[in-house]
């Protein structure tokens, strides 16, 4: 069964647009690996504001990733990026994750656990 784990990112728009769409990499030695297990219209995962938005305008939004139990135990940095249609960052963010069997390795303070 997998495990959702999920983020809220409280952002104001840098430009108008009539769409949005999220491009989520994982971050392996350097290399960016696109990560395809995200919905692609990032607007019906705002949960405050709406496409199309104007420049400025607030948006929240909120959005789940599933982790497999396929997954190997692995630190990664994920990027993740809202870009509009113009292709445009509205914002881009990284984490510092660890993806780990929860049966084998118990919960580290300060780290972000997948």
């Amino acid at each position: 069964m997998p495990i959702i784990r999920s983020l809220v990112c409280d952002l104001r728009s840098g430009g108008s647009s009539a769409s949005l769409e999220p491009e989520v990499w994982g971050i392996i030695g350097g290399i960016p690996v696109p990560f395809g297990g995200v919905p692609e219209n990032a607007c019906e995962s705002l949960i405050e504001g709406r496409c199309p938005f104007a420049d400025g305008d607030h948006l929240v939004y909120s959005e789940g990733m599933e982790v497999l139990a396929i997954y190997p135990s692995i630190e990664l940095t994920v990027r993740w990026a809202l870009t509009d249609e113009s292709r445009n960052w509205q914002v881009c963010f990284e984490l510092d994750v660890e993806i780990v069997d929860f049966k084998k390795k118990p919960r580290l303070p300060g780290k972000f656990l997948f």
